[in-house]
């Protein structure tokens, strides 16, 4: 409860100076070339459909906060599948963000990728050793803010987003956070944001 309560603090200090950036402006760059309509078709990048395609989210508040924090999505696949990337969107070129996939119920690390970002506003991926994912199992996406600058979505016209929600496959459950310099598990249950971070996910 006390750490829930610092983070709030820190957002709510953060969001009076945040500037907010419109969704139309962000783009998706995958490490390797992929035929747009075969991302759109074949390949899943939930995240950043959802904030691109302006599914749900609006705005992308943009935070600077000394602390480091890990903020994360709870997600289950409606399909089993396998997720052969994970990203996160940049703020500002040259930043590295490590970004984690979780097991939600053993809080075990599944893969983590480290991002470093070459451009602004755009998702960048990395590759990652394949991961099988289980049908209708929750994982959590997240990455750590390591005190850089970072994004959180906001919904259309409320500052808060409602779950669940669905893009293809994947449906988002929840948020959470925690408070560490280095990745760890989030278990501070948030429930009204959606984390910039994302996977590359085909069903199987």
């Amino acid at each position: 409860m006390k750490a829930k309560l610092l983070i709030l603090a820190f957002l709510v200090i953060a969001a009076a100076s945040c500037t907010k950036t419109k969704v139309d402006n962000v783009t998706n760059t995958v490490t390797d070339t992929i035929n747009r309509t075969v991302i759109d078709t074949v390949l899943q990048m939930p995240t950043s459909s959802i904030i691109a395609k302006n599914i749900e989210v609006d705005s992308l508040p943009n935070f600077s906060i000394a602390s480091a924090v890990e903020f994360g999505s709870e997600f289950y696949a409606s399909d089993s599948g396998v997720i052969s990337k994970l990203g996160c969107l940049c703020v500002t070129k040259d930043s590295i963000y490590t970004v984690s996939l979780w097991d939600f119920d053993s809080h075990a690390l599944v893969a983590s990728a480290s991002i470093t970002c070459t451009d602004s506003l755009h998702f960048i991926y990395a590759n990652i050793t394949p991961v099988n994912i289980s049908a209708n199992k929750h994982y959590i996406i997240s990455y750590n803010t390591k005190g850089l600058p970072f994004y959180l979505a906001e919904l259309k016209g409320d500052p808060t987003l409602a779950f669940p929600f669905s893009n293809g496959s994947i449906t988002f459950v929840n948020s959470y956070f925690a408070i560490s310099p280095t990745p760890m598990f989030p278990n501070n249950n948030e429930n009204d944001y959606l984390t910039p971070a994302d996977f590359v996910f085909q069903v199987k």
